[in-house]
């Protein structure tokens, strides 16, 4: 097992491997090493042309105690092979080698279901919820024909009414789309963590192995949502996006999916994931996504104790067992 934190050896792994995701990029997790703390790593475990690696952010417990945690999105291992039972004996070989050194406590990431084996993720891993996904393989009529009927009117509706959708300079955009999405974020009550700060959106452009997009849908000179969507390789994420509040009836947020999802099709892109609800939970947020496919993924959490005895430790006096870890709780 290999342990690499430089951006160009990080870069020439996930190129060797070639399924991977914008959540896996180096040039990600610098960005969200500054919000969540930590160090970005990744942990490499080769078996001749087979090879696996896990993108995590590296965290201080104390002064000589260390944990890993996933990025904000979809991270998980990424393999290679298409093979169930050698990924699985890469998996677990490199997290028995993790295990080795005491001062390892536990390991977490939320998986990416669309760069792995399901039948793989399904047999070491928690099932935590549901997202749903767009294919952007499909003739275009079948994939509109996918969307809910309700969601087909509306954004017929919107068009007619005279919304319209394009990609923003992100230098341009930028202070719009903050000022959007915190209000949006703000009406619902969210964590001060989603409150992302103008350098979180300026570094989130920057990144050497997917392209970042911001897409802007207005009315009338008014910009009415707004959505930032990440490009890579084979697969389109809606990463961040909201409506503006003058603009809530309308739903602008239906034509502005459309018109990503029809660009994408265009472009070659094969899979356009829109997420799940909140927590991976089967809320209003995903019954709204369901409204574009029926296709729904499963999603997985990995959670892994690396150091039993000192994990016990850590967690004595702690009883919300539903987190992990636990001792963070």
């Amino acid at each position: 097992m290999k342990k690499i934190t430089d951006k160009k050896k990080w870069d020439d792994i996930l190129l060797e491997i070639g399924c991977f995701d914008t959540y896996h990029t180096y040039d990600y997790h610098k960005v969200h090493a500054v919000i969540d703390g930590g160090i970005p790593v990744m942990f490499v475990n080769r078996n001749g042309v087979d090879i696996i690696a896990v993108t995590l952010l590296e965290r201080s417990i104390g002064t000589d105690k260390i944990d890993f945690t996933s990025v904000y999105g979809y991270t998980g291992p990424i393999s290679n092979t298409l093979d169930k039972s050698k990924f699985l004996n890469l998996y677990n070989d490199l997290i028995g080698a993790l295990s080795y050194s005491p001062n390892y406590i536990s390991l977490f990431s939320r998986v990416n279901s669309l760069t792995v084996l399901d039948s793989a993720l399904s047999t070491i891993f928690q099932h935590s919820g549901h997202t749903v996904t767009i294919d952007l393989n499909l003739p275009n009529e079948d994939q509109v024909s996918g969307y809910r009927k309700k969601t087909r009117y509306d954004i017929k509706k919107l068009k007619k009414i005279g919304f319209s959708c394009n990609f923003v300079d992100s230098g341009e955009g930028i202070d719009s789309f903050i000022e959007i999405y915190n209000a949006a974020m703000k009406s619902i009550g969210a964590d001060e963590y989603y409150f992302f700060n103008k350098s979180y959106y300026v570094d989130l452009f920057s990144n050497d192995l997917a392209e970042v997009k911001m897409v802007r849908c207005d009315l009338d000179g008014q910009a009415a949502c707004v959505g930032i969507f990440f490009f890579c390789n084979n697969i389109v994420q809606y990463h961040l996006g909201a409506n503006a509040k003058n603009f809530l009836e309308f739903s602008p947020t239906k034509l502005m999916i459309d018109f990503v999802r029809n660009y994408s099709a265009n472009m070659g892109f094969e899979v356009f994931h829109l997420g799940g609800g909140l927590s991976g939970g089967d809320d209003n947020l995903f019954k709204f996504k369901k409204g574009f496919s029926n296709k729904i993924n499963k999603f997985y959490l990995m959670k892994e104790i690396l150091n039993k005895e000192e994990y016990n430790h850590l967690s004595k006096g702690k009883n919300n067992s539903s987190y992990f870890p636990l001792y963070r709780s």
